[in-house]
């Protein structure tokens, strides 16, 4: 394939960018890859602006700070939907301890209780919380709901 060594970030990213695309946006990077002057943020900004458009990105600033977890559903599970919602569009530059408190903001009482006592009722970094969350299998000894696929 490609010999990635002494490639800089940005030469990987042009090399690989094409081959993630399939439709409407292979379509779209056909058309567009000649009139962005070889400068890949201006590519990566028109992709975004294609792709994404600003009411969809504000749509998903608000999905993800009203979140809130379903009735019967598990924590892994809700973990899960969340960070689909997360990653349904653009880097969204939200913090992490943001998004960690959205989420938790977002739980039901039992739920938000279960992660206190996983966590040891103390403060640990953000980075912490989401390796906790990563892991809520490996911690969780109840699931409401079935696991999605």
């Amino acid at each position: 394939m490609f010999d990635i060594t002494g490639m800089t970030q940005e030469t990987l990213m042009w090399k690989l960018f094409p081959f993630s695309l399939i439709g409407k946006a292979e379509q779209w990077y056909t058309h567009t890859v000649g009139s962005v002057n070889d400068s890949w943020d201006e590519l990566k900004d028109k992709f975004c602006l294609e792709f994404f458009p600003m009411s969809r990105i504000i749509a998903l600033h608000r999905d993800i700070r009203c979140f809130q977890q379903n009735e019967k559903e598990s924590v892994s599970t809700a973990w899960y939907i969340f960070l689909s919602l997360i990653k349904s569009g653009p880097m969204l530059s939200i913090p992490e301890s943001l998004l960690l408190r959205n989420f938790y903001e977002g739980l039901d009482k039992y739920s938000a209780t279960y992660i206190d006592i996983a966590i040891g009722w103390s403060f640990k970094s953000p980075t912490e919380h989401w390796k906790l969350l990563d892991n809520i299998d490996e911690y969780t000894i109840f699931t409401n709901s079935p696991k999605p696929l």
